[in-house]
């Protein structure tokens, strides 16, 4: 078995880690720092100027997030391929709602895929602390950060090969952990590894549900086929949540809340909230129906339906609003390693060859 990669380890002689960012199923995730200021990566190269965050994100010293499978399973073929076709998918994907791929490589024979830092908190830890404190974001923000991961939606469930042939791509794990709320105001959706393995093998059998249960389709539950309208569920889910500010589906056991998914009457908002507007309540009524059938189609079709039913015409997104908001929220903070990373040296290791 493969030791894990400590603090200061230096990685693809670019990316010295700082820290643990989180280690749980398949996956171990680190926060490093570019050491190597001559280095631009290969996503550089094809970063769109209408997509970027900032041309000059990708800097000496900036932050960066490393994901690798756990040395625990370092060796099992199935997870490398799984982990190797997400790298590939994500080497595809150009979207400012989406988490950026920067750089790949191998190190200490295990394949590394270095995705963009997001600077806030993934919206699950946000969730928990909105219901321990009573109270939450205001609605506009709650609804421009769901509009933005329904585009990031709409974008990857559009995607199509060179040749203009469908790609015909489902997320198939939209939930809170996986919805990124950077602190300058945009949301950004990550983690395409069930994704791109559903994808290339076609078929999705109940007994291989790797989403969080909470979130997951009855359709993908009852090992249908499922499509795009899958991840509108999800969407909704997360939705409902946030907005009522209390989890949907839950339960003691997977069992118990696999039977909520399939049989719980899902009240409206405004049993929790008097002031909710009607019109949103239809709205999560739809995207919620256990049958994809009677759901909205596609994204594009639920983004038009957003819009009608809170219009955000006249209001602007304004990021210092929402870090103001956010800081308010004793039990949210940002982790000490992002005010802390100051410039390092450079190295003089010899530069890995990325992909």
């Amino acid at each position: 078995m493969l030791v894990k990669w400590s603090k200061d380890s230096l990685i693809l002689n670019t990316y010295r880690i700082v820290d643990t960012l989180a280690e749980g199923g398949m996956a171990e995730l680190y926060v490093a720092e570019n050491v190597q200021p001559a280095h631009v990566s290969v996503a550089d190269t094809l970063m769109l100027p209408q997509v970027m965050d900032n041309p000059h994100q990708i800097a000496p010293a900036s932050l960066v997030v490393l994901k690798t499978i756990r040395s625990l399973f370092a060796f099992d073929q199935e997870l490398i391929r799984m982990f190797q076709d997400e790298i590939a998918l994500m080497k595809q994907i150009k979207h400012p709602h989406i988490v950026r791929w920067l750089d790949a490589g191998e190190h200490d024979g295990r394949s590394v895929l270095v995705l963009e830092y997001v600077q806030g908190y993934d919206l699950a830890r946000c969730m928990e602390s909105f219901r321990l404190e009573g109270r939450s974001l205001p609605l506009h923000w709650r609804i421009h950060i769901m509009r933005q991961i329904l585009e990031a939606l709409h974008f990857i469930h559009t995607m199509s090969q060179p040749g203009g042939q469908p790609l015909q791509l489902v997320h198939r794990d939209v939930s809170p952990p996986n919805i990124l709320v950077g602190i300058h105001g945009r949301a950004k959706l990550a983690d395409f590894g069930i994704a791109f393995h559903q994808m290339m093998s076609r078929e999705s059998s109940g007994e291989d549900i790797r989403g969080k249960f909470s979130y997951v389709a009855p359709e993908m539950l009852a090992g249908r086929k499922v499509d795009q309208r899958a991840d509108l569920f999800s969407w909704g889910c997360v939705l409902w949540e946030l907005c009522a500010n209390q989890r949907l589906f839950w339960g003691e056991t997977p069992e118990e809340i696999l039977k909520q998914v399939n049989d719980k009457e899902i009240p409206p908002v405004r049993t929790f909230d008097p002031d909710f507007p009607a019109a949103l309540d239809d709205l999560l009524q739809c995207v919620l129906q256990r049958e994809p059938e009677k759901r909205y189609t596609n994204a594009a079709q639920l983004h038009s339906a957003l819009s009608q039913a809170y219009p955000m015409h006249s209001w602007r997104a304004d990021a210092k609003e929402l870090r103001n908001v956010l800081q308010g929220f004793s039990s949210l903070q940002l982790p000490a390693f992002f005010r802390e990373v100051s410039p390092s040296p450079v190295s003089n290791a010899t530069k890995a060859t990325h992909e």
